[in-house]
């Protein structure tokens, strides 16, 4: 029969041997929650648009913004494609223009993360990884302080404050997919043309909370845009040139 003693240390150590399998599982879990993200497949949900990446292959969306706005959220998934002819240092997934600012909202997320608002720009600290797997990417903005992130796959990657402080998104503006506007509806460059997948670009007049856009990440999903939505994108009458959309 065992002592006090040894009943003590037998106690311990089955704590202690529980203690690890516990932390065991829970890096298990967290392992497969990252594979899971790292083979994000938004067919199974969603449409994809594949860009070709010609000037003439893009989707065009006019009055896009109805009203002006203090706060901007903008989330999709991408694959970038870096086998192509040609690659360059300024990938252009989103451009949002008015008349008198062709640069009113500018997304790249290749090979860096950036943004220009109002032709003002910031950097992230890197971009969506050319590894041939979708990822998720959102960028947050408020006039309230200038406050902005970059956020790539559930992580923040990039933010900062004082970006056009107490400034507004103008409305009625055109939003384009895959090239940057230097007019509003054109005068694309090819050199700044997006070339690969994308699905489930959203935007929302509002700062989406951490919650929301850690679980779009996990979920490989994004949700429906208040502001504008990923199916007013790839409706047939927003498709130009090459762009398909699957499944």
């Amino acid at each position: 029969m065992l002592n006090r003693e040894e009943m003590n240390s037998l106690w311990i150590t089955t704590w202690l041997l529980a203690g690890v399998f516990v932390s065991a599982l829970a890096t298990e879990d967290r392992k497969l929650e990252k594979r899971q993200a790292d083979e994000c497949d938004p067919s199974k949900t969603d449409k994809v648009m594949v860009l070709p990446g010609p000037i003439t292959d893009y989707a065009m969306k006019e009055n896009a913004i109805v009203y002006n706005l203090d706060a901007i959220t903008v989330c999709m998934i991408a694959n970038w494609n870096t086998h192509h002819v040609e690659t360059h240092e300024n990938q252009h997934v989103f451009s949002y223009a008015v008349p008198g600012s062709d640069n009113e909202l500018t997304l790249l997320t290749s090979p860096t993360s950036r943004v220009l608002l109002h032709g003002v720009g910031r950097d992230g600290n890197r971009g969506l990884p050319s590894d041939g797997n979708f990822h998720h990417f959102c960028f947050t903005w408020s006039n309230t302080n200038g406050d902005y992130q970059f956020w790539i796959d559930g992580e923040v990657v990039g933010k900062g404050s004082g970006l056009e402080k107490g400034g507004m998104i103008k409305k009625g503006g055109t939003v384009v997919v895959g090239q940057d506007q230097d007019k509003v509806g054109g005068d694309f460059d090819p050199e700044q043309s997006w070339i690969g997948e994308v699905s489930g670009m959203n935007v929302w007049g509002v700062v989406l909370s951490e919650s929301d856009i850690v679980a779009e990440y996990h979920d490989c999903h994004v949700f429906s845009g208040s502001v504008v939505r990923w199916s007013q994108l790839y409706a047939c009458e927003s498709l130009h040139g090459d762009v398909s959309v699957y499944p």
